[in-house]
């Protein structure tokens, strides 16, 4: 399945992250992903316009975050998120969401196993 893990994770991202960063930090930085991914999954659309720039600014942080570690699937989801939810499609948000969790975890474990050498 190396398509899926080129699909997954930037690796010359994560290197170049592993050059400022110790390997505990960007294990603290994967945390943050999983985190920022669990709390964008669970916002709701109900609301409005509102609610819909508050899911469009979660997926914009979440995008940074993912930039920053190379985590190109879900980057690309946050993508759409946000492009979805500043335009008011309520569909588009929510069938983005809908693929998140289990991506954002794929992802988490492919970087953590990086981390440790192995091929994830």
């Amino acid at each position: 399945m190396a398509g899926d893990s080129d699909a997954l994770v930037d690796e010359a991202a994560l290197r170049s992250l592993l050059v400022d960063f110790d390997r505990g930090e960007v294990r603290e930085i994967v945390a943050v992903l999983r985190s920022q991914a669990r709390e964008l999954a669970a916002m709701q659309t109900s609301g409005g316009q509102e609610a819909l720039e508050r899911i469009a600014d979660a997926a914009h942080r979440l995008h940074s975050t993912c930039a920053v570690v190379g985590a190109r699937a879900v980057s690309t989801i946050c993508g759409g998120v946000e492009r979805a939810g500043r335009a008011g499609d309520v569909a588009g948000v929510q069938a983005a969401l809908a693929e998140l969790p289990a991506r954002a975890e794929r992802t988490a474990t492919r970087l953590l196993a990086r981390l440790e050498g192995g091929s994830g």
